[in-house]
């Protein structure tokens, strides 16, 4: 919030931006019924056994596949294996950044197990090559 004030401050947007944004992510947030009672919630009520279903998670990756946009490639990928690739990033090795802000179940756990991080899917598919990880910035920029 910190960042947020100071950037009005700065003039870099007013408090008419941050309320509109305010309204819409809230707005989503209500419609999805994510305030109202638990039981009346029908993405809580569904059998941990469903969520994360082969069929499920072969749709989710073809939309992915489908609604990628790549600006500038420079035959940089596909990636070939056997390369030494490094993978920087304050995320290189997280699994709950990679499903954004996505509120229901991912894992049937309840954890975020079940995510690949960038680094480990490029080290398994980078086979007889040398994949290594650094953070390089934060994600506030202050280092």
């Amino acid at each position: 919030h910190d960042a947020l004030l100071s950037g009005v401050q700065q003039g870099l947007c007013t408090m008419d931006d941050v309320k509109q944004a305010l309204r819409n992510t809230f707005g989503l947030l209500f419609d999805m019924g994510l305030f109202d009672p638990v039981d009346n919630q029908p993405y809580w009520n569904y059998n941990v056994d469903v969520i994360g279903m082969e069929h499920h998670q072969a749709a989710a990756k073809q939309a992915a596949k489908e609604s990628m946009v790549l600006l500038k490639n420079n035959n940089t990928l596909p990636l070939a294996k056997g390369k030494k690739i490094a993978v920087i990033g304050p995320h290189y090795n997280s699994t709950q950044m990679m499903v954004g802000n996505y509120y229901g179940q991912i894992c049937k756990d309840n954890t975020f197990n079940c995510v690949e991080t960038i680094y480990n899917a490029i080290k398994r598919y980078n086979q007889g090559g040398s994949t290594t990880a650094a953070q390089g910035c934060s994600i506030t920029g202050s280092s």
